[in-house]
């Protein structure tokens, strides 16, 4: 596991967001905020002179003038000129439930996280929890007294679904099949703070979480 751990951080690459703004002197779009999941696209129909449109975050919603598409999870505003729409991407697949991620956490406050879940074992470096529906079990892994990854298992009938459920989170740094039955495939969360090392193979998945943050 170590040695994912240590692959999946030479391979995060930093991230960029941007957008831009115009000005116009009337404007009006047809809708103020508007709901989709994650593929599916709206029309925004703008009433002013000429418009300028933008995104302040095209990784979870995009606009190209002026039909806007659902990338990932999240909320974001799209920009007709002066005026904006607020948009909300959601998810269909909403069957798992992802681990504790706030790195650096003692034991006690992550057991304190997990105190729904059953704890299968703990020893002085991890701890290994029970999981719920589609999700077989949690691992946790600590260094230095602080949480330094954590882990999901899915098994592999669930495989696909879950892989579709990160999709729907997480942009893809790298995707690779190392056979029919092997395939691993690097993600970052939208806020670059979390990566994700998803390793499929015929015995399921695995998910590894790590801080994707430069350490100053």
């Amino acid at each position: 596991m170590k040695a994912k751990v240590l692959l999946m951080s030479a391979l995060i690459m930093p991230f960029c967001f941007v957008s831009c703004n115009s000005d116009d002197d009337e404007e009006l779009l047809n809708n103020k905020e508007i709901s989709l999941y994650v593929g599916e696209s709206i029309v925004l129909e703008y009433t002013g002179k000429s418009c300028t449109w933008s995104s302040d975050n095209s990784l979870i919603a995009d606009v190209d003038d002026g039909v806007v598409t659902a990338k990932h999870v999240g909320t974001t505003k799209i920009h007709a000129n002066k005026t904006s729409c607020i948009v909300t991407v959601k998810s269909k697949i909403n069957s798992y439930t992802e681990p504790y991620t706030e790195w650096g956490s003692s034991m006690s406050k992550v057991k304190n996280n997990m105190s729904s879940f059953s704890l299968n074992s703990q020893e002085a470096t991890s701890l290994l929890y029970a999981g719920k529906g589609k999700v077989l079990y949690y691992h946790y892994y600590f260094e230095n007294g602080g949480l330094k990854s954590s882990t999901m298992y899915v098994s592999l009938y669930n495989s696909t679904e879950f892989l579709d459920f990160l999709l729907d989170r997480y942009c893809i740094l790298s995707y690779e099949r190392k056979s029919s039955t092997e395939l691993e495939v690097l993600l970052i969360s939208i806020d670059g703070k979390n990566a994700v090392g998803l390793f499929i193979n015929s015995s399921g998945s695995q998910a590894i979480y790590i801080s994707a943050e430069k350490k100053s």
